[in-house]
C-alpha cells in the first residue's frame, strides 16, 4: 500500500494485490486517496458475480440467418436445397431455442 504525493499534480495511490498492480492519480487529498484505495482494495477481493449474456437463440432466428448468408455466398442451386430443409425443420422447431434441440431430434 502506497500513497504518495507528486508535485504540481496531487496524491495518488499504487499497490499490487495478488499479482496485480491496481493505481488511481491524481487526488486533492492524502484522506481521498486512502479512501479510494480502501474501496479498490474491497472490490477487487470481492468482485462482482458477472451476469451472463443468454448466448442461446431460437431456432426460427438461426435459421433465417443461415439462409442469408447461403442466398449471400453460395449458389442459386445450393440456397433452393438449404431452403427446403430450413423449412421442414422450421415446422418442428420452429418455437424451440436451439439448446433444446437434440441429436435424437435431428436423425
Amino acid at each position: 500500500m502506497i500513497t504518495y504525493f507528486v508535485e504540481k499534480k496531487g496524491w495518488r495511490y499504487d499497490f499490487t494485490l495478488q499479482g496485480a498492480r491496481y493505481t488511481e492519480i491524481w487526488f486533492k487529498t492524502k484522506t481521498e486517496a486512502k479512501r479510494s484505495e480502501a474501496e479498490k482494495r474491497k472490490e477487487v477481493k470481492n468482485p462482482k458475480p458477472v451476469q451472463e449474456m443468454p448466448t442461446d437463440t431460437d431456432f426460427l432466428t438461426l435459421a433465417n440467418r443461415r439462409l442469408d448468408h447461403v442466398k449471400a455466398y453460395n449458389s442459386e442451386g445450393h440456397f433452393k436445397d438449404v431452403l427446403y430443409h430450413s423449412r421442414r425443420w422450421v415446422k418442428e422447431w420452429k418455437y424451440l431455442n436451439c439448446n433444446d434441440i437434440t441429436s435424437s431430434m435431428i436423425t
